[in-house]
């Protein structure tokens, strides 16, 4: 696999892409849990940063291929080839030529050809002074230039007012030192920078509804390109505290931003799993479904599992004497008005049942009304118990999508919209108590013109 491959980017000799490149791959590439993808994703780094393309060939390259003379190893075969030997003389030295030819030219004072690497090449002293770019990044400087350029910056920054220091073009110094940094200076430079970062960033203020954006955009970009949460979930490079936590914090509203970014750029189908299974992000579930026993059944499903009818029935298992009432307090509003729906045509089942009732019982019209009334009732109940985490879960990921589209990214600033749930509007109420009501007198009409119907006595 070429290192583009590997880092998921084109050819390029952009230090900067590459190790943004390599930064994002390595938020899914742990040493500790892939220790040999981690080793090929460091090699395919370092392979991409000495990376050039292919230059023209220049002018020695032609004369050394259009030079008539042949290189000695090939005058050597062919001599020997040319000197046959006889069985009782001692065949000759295998690099003398015959004495007929002429001597070969003097190759001291030519260039050696491309072909054939030198014994030993001196290194001369403008080379020792001024090392390729390439071979600089590869390894540690000596002086440790740009490091030490690097730190110096950083603490300019970390005396500088709250103005300067949101400012991202403030940065720009110190983010271009660092694309020249090795892989050592750059994970001491890593825990240096969150180090800085978690004494100057303020509290990012859990009941605030929206982050200060300059400082969402600092560290975002600064968690690109130091990959900062490593530093942040280290004890031992940045010890426990309120500023560990103040860093985590603030790491972890940087992604619930760029997840929510991600979420509005790619439509209505980001808002939905492969199996089709509307998203709700794990920070959003809590809020959204806020029944454990729905939170439960929905990540079932989200591993790719059927839903667990038992565990549905458990939840619901009242709707079986009231599934208008019930299906409106799981937040299934639809469900409690297709559930008050066929109860109403229940209803008239039963009324019409009940005309044909009389002291010796039902004809058989009767009789059949009054069935098919009890099996519309039933259906009502099973669809009540059963289906109700359908309908809550896809009421939750609307909730979703319209937090997102309000531009929250907190939870305190998206915590108002996903609880909105149906039990939660001041009508609620109003609307329970006239779905029992509906429920109640459906089904004890339902029975008592069935037991009416069907009396064993007549």
């Amino acid at each position: 696999m070429s290192p583009w491959d590997a880092l998921g980017i084109a050819p390029t000799t952009d230090a900067r892409a590459i190790l943004r490149a390599y930064a994002e791959k390595l938020r899914v590439t742990r040493p500790e849990d892939d220790p040999v993808g981690f080793q090929s994703l460091v090699e395919a780094r370092e392979r991409a940063l000495a990376w050039r393309p292919p230059s023209p060939p220049d002018d020695d390259d032609e004369t050394a291929a259009l030079d008539p003379d042949p290189p000695p190893e090939a005058e050597r075969d062919a001599t020997a080839h040319r000197a046959p030997l006889d069985s009782g003389a001692r065949p000759p030295p295998r690099w003398r030529a015959p004495a007929p030819a002429p001597s070969p030219p003097d190759r001291r004072d030519r260039a050696p050809p491309r072909w054939r690497a030198p014994v030993a090449t001196p290194v001369g002293p403008e080379r020792a002074e001024a090392p390729p770019p390439d071979a600089a990044r590869g390894a540690t400087t000596d002086d440790g230039g740009a490091l030490a350029a690097l730190r110096a910056r950083l603490r300019d920054l970390a005396a500088a007012p709250d103005a300067t220091f949101r400012d991202l073009a403030a940065w720009r110094a110190a983010l271009d030192l660092a694309d020249a940094l090795s892989l050592a200076e750059r994970e001491a430079a890593r825990g240096e920078l969150a180090a800085l970062l978690a004494e100057r960033l303020p509290e990012p203020g859990r009941d605030a509804p929206r982050l200060d954006a300059d400082l969402l955009a600092l560290v975002d970009r600064l968690d690109q390109d130091f990959d900062l949460a490593r530093v942040a979930n280290d004890a031992k490079r940045l010890p426990e505290g309120p500023r560990r936590a103040r860093l985590a914090d603030w790491i972890a509203a940087c992604a619930a931003e760029r997840a929510m970014a991600k979420r509005r750029a790619g439509g209505r189908a980001a808002y939905r799993l492969a199996d089709g299974l509307p998203l709700i992000p794990p920070e959003d579930r809590q809020p959204a479904l806020a029944r454990a026993d729905l939170i439960a059944i929905y990540e079932a499903q989200a591993r790719g599992e059927k839903l667990d009818l038992l565990r549905a029935w458990r939840g619901a298992w009242t709707a079986a004497l009231f599934p208008g009432v019930i299906s409106a307090a799981r937040d299934a509003p639809l469900l409690a008005l297709a559930a008050l729906g066929l109860e109403a045509g229940a209803f008239v089942f039963v009324v019409a049942a009940g005309a044909r009732v009389s002291e010796a019982g039902a004809d058989g019209i009767g009789r059949f009304e009054i069935a098919a009334a009890l099996a519309i009732l039933v259906v009502a109940r099973l669809a009540a118990m059963t289906l109700w985490p359908f309908f809550a879960v896809r009421r939750a990921a609307a909730r979703v999508r319209r937090a997102d589209r309000a531009g929250y990214s907190t939870p305190a600033g998206r915590r108002p919209i996903l609880s909105r749930r149906l039990g939660a509007h001041p009508f609620f109420g109003v609307l329970a108590v006239l779905a029992g009501f509906v429920d109640l007198t459906t089904g004890v009409s339902a029975l008592g013109i069935f037991l009416a119907a069907f009396d064993p006595a007549k």
